[in-house]
């Protein structure tokens, strides 16, 4: 009987990856996030999906530059944890702070604009993590790139939340765009790494 080796980058990727989020409820627990404990577990929450997602989006570049192929083994399992912040995040805003009111949250959409932007990021990233299922991955068959390529779109969306979020929208204050600027230039270098420079500046071979 052949034992299934345990893929121990990966495990401990996921390990560190969820050591955030470990702080952040211990934190809540000890009282250590301030006045408003739901507002800050929200910040840090998002801040890590987005960072994380940003690591997912930096995968295809670094290979390229590199030509390490083997980091491609791990642009899954950090696109996953970006999700499962984005998860966390959602859910502390839509169950602990509004507590499923559907009422209350439509209406919150309409009236707060970052949501806009946050709520079809976060529907993209959830369809992303659904078929990322080996299954699904295979039933999909030629449909899975194009599908999975929305994660340029989720990334821009996000920044844009981000960065209206902190700008200071209905309900927040004192906000810095410092940090969703800098978030925002370092994914449009992402995107930019993306375009084919090299097809482009490539010799065209002579005629015979």
């Amino acid at each position: 009987m052949n034992r299934i080796k345990p893929n121990w980058p990966k495990i401990i990727i996921n390990i560190l990856g969820f050591i955030p989020m470990a702080l952040v409820f211990i934190a809540w627990l000890r009282g250590g996030l301030g006045a408003n404990p739901i507002q800050r577990s929200q910040q840090l929450l998002g801040d890590t999906a987005l960072i994380l997602l940003l690591t997912t989006l930096a995968i295809t570049p670094i290979k390229t530059v590199t030509g390490y192929n083997k980091i491609s083994k791990f642009k899954k399992t950090f696109g996953l944890l970006s999700f499962y912040y984005a998860l966390a995040h959602v859910f502390v805003y839509a169950v602990i702070d509004y507590q499923l009111n559907l009422g209350l949250l439509w209406s919150s959409f309409l009236h707060l604009w970052y949501l806009w932007a946050s709520v079809p990021a976060f529907l993209i990233l959830l369809v992303l993590a659904i078929t990322s299922l080996k299954k699904l991955k295979v039933a999909l068959g030629k449909k899975w790139k194009p599908i999975h390529r929305f994660v340029y779109l989720a990334g821009v969306l996000v920044v844009i939340h981000y960065l209206l979020v902190m700008k200071g929208g209905t309900g927040i204050v004192n906000g810095s765009t410092v940090k969703p600027l800098i978030a925002g230039g370092i994914l449009l270098v992402l995107l930019a790494a993306r375009l084919p420079f090299k097809r482009w500046f490539a010799r065209k071979p002579k005629p015979a």
